[in-house]
């Protein structure tokens, strides 16, 4: 049986700096497995569903190259071998307006989430992040249906020229699964 892992979505026009992502981080750490990536690197459900699926494999067979779980999944969805790197991809920088905060159970990943894809639930909100200038965008989050368009480019994910809808998805679900072959 597939676990869940909490969506939510905040924005604020002035970015989100280091030390306001540290301190969501800080308020929200207690609560799980916290991940935090610029809304834009995301292309939807499956390319983070295979993020985590392939960081959880990593992880659990030894073979991470992060030390924290929430890194390791932001690598995977960045499709890069470099913690660096990565989060120049899929992380949030200063001039990044909107974040999506992924939660995943304080004990993630068990043997379960080696072969399940994590279940996205919009989250029911976040005490503690009474933040100027911040917008919650939970409520109007669907965690079946986001994500950007800008993601391939924004992680460097090549394509073809005319692509699809369905090839832009498959390249990039390509380049998440194929991280450590590249």
């Amino acid at each position: 049986m597939s676990r869940s892992v909490e969506l939510c979505a905040l924005s604020s026009k002035t970015g989100f700096p280091a030390d306001l992502i540290q301190s969501i981080l800080g308020k929200l750490e207690e609560r799980g497995v916290v991940t935090i990536f610029g809304r834009r690197a995301v292309l939807g459900p499956r390319h983070l569903a295979s993020g985590y699926l392939n960081a959880a494999r990593a992880i659990l067979d030894g073979k991470a190259r992060a030390r924290a779980a929430s890194l390791e999944v932001l690598r995977w969805v960045a499709g890069s071998h470099q913690v660096a790197e990565a989060l120049l991809r899929a992380g949030p920088d200063g001039g990044t307006t909107h974040i999506l905060i992924a939660i995943a159970p304080p004990d993630w990943p068990a043997r379960i989430d080696r072969n399940e894809y994590p279940i996205f639930v919009r989250s029911e909100g976040l005490p503690g992040i009474e933040l100027d200038g911040i917008v919650d965008e939970t409520g109007s989050l669907d965690p079946d249906r986001f994500g950007s368009p800008e993601a391939p480019s924004r992680i460097g994910v090549p394509l073809d020229e005319g692509a699809d809808d369905n090839e832009i998805e498959l390249a990039v679900l390509e380049w998440v699964t194929t991280t450590e072959l590249r």
